[in-house]
């Protein structure tokens, strides 16, 4: 057996069904194909609702009786995706009507999982989130039914950042009464605070880590600080492989020499752009450089046209390349 409901757009027109059964058989959720009016991974069960409510926050819950069970306790603004993992585009559309997330999942591990998820997801859409935790109950609907909504409302105003609740579920598997504890809850804990982008945000956290593990606050940052400088020579480093692999890959006939010389040819391309641009600083370019200094052929000879081109006093264009170069290069 399956309870039906029906997806409504922003707009209130009815634009799919989504079932649910109620017994354990699979699939849990079943909703309609997808429509040129209807995607799953790009609509909100009760949104249209939420948005009516006016304010600027969301509740998202997991499923459509949490939401139901919210909305007659008063949470009018409680939102859920359609029986699937919530998507790039379900975040961007919340970000038109709220500025802030509650995210209300189930409180167990696959709950965890998904708030984790979605703490990053709706992040990328500039959204600012919390973490409904509920204890003693699974999910929102039970927690209505066991304590009532005075006690959810006073949750809600409870309920931690995104930061606080990465914090505390990554102390989780560590004993903070044993050195060896502390030492891994720490390393974790610099971890999730590099990824801050606001100094502010950093400073508070740092200060409150350091407090929690009994360390001096400078020992927090000299850390985070380090796993950043870590983590950008990485970065540059993958960048810097996956260039080289792709150009040889390629092969390029153009410039051959490129994928050898990789970082000198980047600089001649980045003169020879200047050249194009700004042909004025040619003068001060030449008392510091000359052809020789290029180490791909190529490269070399595009500088001497160049140069040719401005000391002629012409305005260096691709028409200055025409007669020594081929159509492909």
């Amino acid at each position: 057996k399956r309870i039906i409901f029906p997806i409504i757009d922003v707009r209130g027109k009815v634009v799919g069904f989504g079932g649910r059964v109620l017994d354990d058989s699979k699939p849990k959720y079943l909703n309609s194909s997808d429509t040129p009016v209807f995607k799953k991974s790009h609509g909100l069960f009760s949104l249209n609702n939420a948005k009516a409510a006016g304010g600027r926050r969301l509740i998202l819950a997991e499923g459509y009786l949490d939401v139901m069970a919210l909305w007659q306790a008063g949470f009018t603004e409680s939102v859920a995706t359609l029986g699937t993992a919530l998507s790039s585009d379900q975040a961007r559309l919340m970000a038109r009507y709220a500025d802030e997330v509650v995210i209300a999942y189930d409180s167990d591990e696959a709950g965890r999982k998904a708030t984790d998820r979605a703490i990053r997801i709706l992040g990328e859409a500039g959204l600012k989130t919390r973490v409904l935790t509920l204890e003693q109950a699974k999910d929102p609907d039970e927690y209505l039914r066991r304590f009532g909504a005075d006690k959810l409302s006073a949750q809600l105003a409870r309920s931690e950042s995104s930061t606080q609740y990465r914090l505390q579920q990554a102390a989780r598997p560590f004993d903070l009464n044993e050195p060896e504890g502390k030492v891994g809850y720490f390393r974790e804990a610099a971890l999730l605070l590099a990824e801050l982008g606001s100094p502010v945000e950093l400073d508070i956290y740092a200060g409150q880590l350091a407090e929690r593990l009994g360390v001096d606050r400078d020992s927090v940052l000299t850390e985070v600080a380090r796993i950043r400088r870590d983590s950008g020579k990485k970065q540059r480093r993958r960048a810097q492989d996956e260039e080289q692999r792709r150009l040889a890959q390629g092969n390029p006939r153009v410039n051959p020499e490129r994928a050898q010389h990789l970082r000198a040819s980047r600089i001649e391309e980045e003169i020879l752009c200047l050249l194009f641009a700004h042909p004025d600083f040619y003068e001060a370019l030449r008392r510091r450089i000359s052809a020789d200094d290029f180490v791909t052929a190529f490269n070399r000879r595009v500088f001497e046209a160049l140069a040719a081109a401005i000391e002629a006093g012409d305005q260096p264009d691709l028409s200055c390349l025409q007669q020594d170069f081929s159509i492909e290069e």
